[in-house]
């Protein structure tokens, strides 16, 4: 938000006048002599560019979250693929999947990456029944708690946005309304 200061005595020899009076001085973020209206409308834009900015930061967490879901949904598809690869019938906790082994690596890296803890995987490269159905139930905890966070993110995100095009309205009503005025005046002093 800008820093808007008012000077109350009202200086004769003030540069700030509307029509020859002397109006009161604001000083806005340094910005000395700056009359009412473009004090109003100097603080909006001044907050529209500071939700701007943190909207941007925001917007590449969201951005961020968005590849992490993505990967662990990677990561949740092998191992579903490892528990399906595995015939109804013979679903022995100690059977081992069937599966590219490069796959269930990859996913182990994922799971490494993002803190969900390692898979652990048989001599052979694959995963036993019981682990892989374990490991897919706490991948999709994992992945369901990430898409929460995504959300509330997201919806932070509509917010600043939200706010920062609120605070630009405010700053082109105030001009628009002053202009208005201005003419409105100027008009009927000619009349």
């Amino acid at each position: 938000m800008a820093d808007i200061s008012v000077i109350t005595n009202v200086d004769r020899n003030s540069p700030v006048r509307t029509y020859g009076i002397p109006m009161r001085d604001y000083t806005v973020d340094g910005a000395e002599h700056c009359g009412f209206i473009e004090a109003i409308a100097f603080g909006a834009l001044r907050q529209s560019y500071a939700i701007e900015a943190l909207s941007t930061a925001v917007s590449r967490v969201v951005k961020l979250r968005q590849k992490k879901a993505s990967e662990i949904g990677d990561a949740l598809a092998t191992v579903s693929e490892a528990v399906t690869s595995m015939p109804m019938d013979d679903q022995d906790v100690d059977k081992e999947s069937n599966i590219d082994v490069s796959k269930l690596k990859a996913a182990n890296e994922i799971f490494k990456r993002y803190g969900i803890g390692e898979m652990e995987l048989a001599k052979s490269g694959q995963v036993t029944y019981g682990t892989a159905s374990y490991k897919q139930t706490d991948v999709q905890l994992a992945l369901d708690r990430e898409n929460n966070d995504l959300q509330q993110n997201m919806n932070s995100l509509q917010n600043l946005v939200t706010k920062r095009d609120n605070a630009f309205q405010v700053a082109s009503k105030v001009v628009a309304k002053a202009t208005a005025t201005a003419s409105d005046t100027i008009r009927a002093i000619g009349a």
